[in-house]
């Protein structure tokens, strides 16, 4: 297996996504049908392992990672929210993105070979991180001035080769909900286990269209979407490959008048649904997250609110308070 690396740079999602989206790039780049694409955290660094790749393949690689034209309520739609273009211009654009990748895909592979810190002042080709794909990117590269007062800065310009991968690997295992209060990106944060990137797109596309935006705000919506995951994540237990997460790393952003802007963020461990997997009987397991799972769907409606929020408590907290809270709230429904 070769080994790729990407550095970390302080951009949470940025680094992730793009982590992701080199995963997908060997992914459909590799020769074997046989072997997966790994993605590991390894503190500093992302790694991803893949079995050896054929650039001959690029062409049917790049069809298969960037769609042709954007739909509404898409994976690119979301990801490119920010942009004020119309359909047609967004058309242009993922044009722009194919042919970075095929013109650049051999630098790429060979950038991302060696352990090194990949932002150099020398990239010519840059464009705007959106904030979409990473939140502190809405702020900009804040500067001071000869007054001594800082500005809002000018926006973060990267190498236009970097920004693709952090879309590709947005687009296609971020789990995007969108509602009336805003939308979330999730995404499932690898641990040093690692990641299979296929079997993770799999389950991204099993789960995507199970989960809403809960009533109840981000919370339930969150640790709903940590449920669906761990749930199917245990019924891939039996195989040799199959993901593993640590936490699921999550970003908010609010509809305004203009465009969307981020509300909050942050990391929901897993350790809590993780340890009930490997303590509790298999069977056992896979009834209690199809329960759950129910309670947040059945609390998704007008009135039942405070059902997903109490259980969402409990999951995120689990203290003898919070239970007794969830089930003088489930009594009280009787369901």
């Amino acid at each position: 297996m070769n080994k790729y690396f990407i550095t970390k740079t302080g951009l949470d999602f940025f680094d992730l996504n793009r982590a992701y989206g080199l995963g997908l790039l060997l992914y459909s780049l590799s020769s074997s049908t046989e072997k997966d694409v790994l993605i590991k955290d390894l503190g500093l660094y992302y790694q991803i392992e893949s079995p050896e790749i054929d650039l001959r393949k690029k062409k049917e690689a790049i069809e298969f990672l960037i769609i042709p034209e954007i739909k509404k309520g898409s994976e690119w739609d979301y990801a490119l929210k920010t942009l004020k273009l119309s359909k047609d211009a967004k058309k242009k654009k993922l044009k722009e993105y194919k042919e970075i990748l095929d013109k650049n895909i051999q630098e790429i592979v060979k950038k991302y070979s060696s352990l090194k810190t990949h932002f150099e002042e020398k990239d010519k080709n840059k464009d705007t991180l959106y904030g979409t794909i990473e939140p502190v990117a809405f702020k900009g590269l804040r500067t001071i001035k000869r007054n001594l007062k800082y500005d809002e800065g000018s926006s973060y310009k990267l190498a236009s080769e970097d920004i693709v991968l952090s879309l590709i690997g947005a687009a296609t295992v971020g789990i995007w909900i969108s509602g009336a209060d805003g939308i979330i990106l999730i995404l499932g944060k690898p641990g040093d286990k690692g990641i299979s990137v296929n079997e993770y797109r799999n389950i991204k596309e099993q789960i995507k269209n199970q989960i809403k935006f809960h009533r109840g705000g981000v919370l339930p919506t969150i640790i709903w979407t940590a449920v669906c995951l761990i749930e199917i994540i245990k019924q891939y237990e039996e195989e040799e490959l199959f993901p593993l997460f640590d936490n699921l790393q999550y970003s908010v952003l609010k509809p305004t008048e203009n465009q969307p802007k981020p509300e909050k963020g942050g990391r929901f461990s897993l350790d809590f649904l993780n340890k009930l997997s490997k303590e509790m009987d298999k069977q056992q397991f896979l009834e209690l997250m199809e329960t759950w799972r129910k309670i947040f769907q059945i609390s998704n409606r007008a009135g039942l609110e405070e059902l997903g929020i109490s259980l969402s408590k409990f999951i995120l907290s689990p203290n003898l308070e919070n239970f007794e809270l969830y089930v003088k709230i489930h009594l009280r429904y009787n369901i």
